[in-house]
């Protein structure tokens, strides 16, 4: 059941501010009423911080229930690379994504490397409520 479907069934009423992100949404809506029913709970990302002799680079791995899931995941990751022109690290085993970002030109992270994290982070939230494609 969709969570549009979900909350039609059940008379449940969310204030959907389209201003702001869906897990803003959905937080608010968890928040007003902590019974309410929705798709998943969010996997908080954690990048870390890894230093080689020749670089430093954030780390971090995703796992997908879905194989449309995680195509669509990467896909968005490596179409976003293309537009910045900054492209990270991806390794794929199985349902497991590994992604890797630093700044290739001097080794090391940079405001880039964050912001590109947040976006990822983002798109891996919210992918966890596509239900169907």
């Amino acid at each position: 059941m969709s969570l549009l479907e979900n909350i039609i069934a059940n008379s449940q009423k969310i204030n959907f501010d389209l201003s702001k992100s869906l897990n803003e949404n959905i937080y608010n809506a968890r928040d007003q009423n902590p019974d309410l029913q929705l798709p998943v709970s969010i996997k908080q990302a954690t990048w870390e911080t890894i230093e080689t002799h020749s670089k430093v680079y954030i780390k971090n791995t995703y796992s997908f229930n879905l194989n449309q899931h995680l195509i669509y995941f990467v896909t968005t990751i490596l179409e976003h690379a293309n537009k910045i022109n900054h492209h990270p690290v991806i390794l794929i085993d199985e349902n497991i994504i590994e992604v890797n970002l630093y700044t290739k030109d001097i080794n090391d992270i940079t405001e880039l490397d964050l912001e590109y994290s947040k976006f990822i982070d983002e798109i891996y939230k919210e992918i966890n409520y596509i239900l169907e494609f």
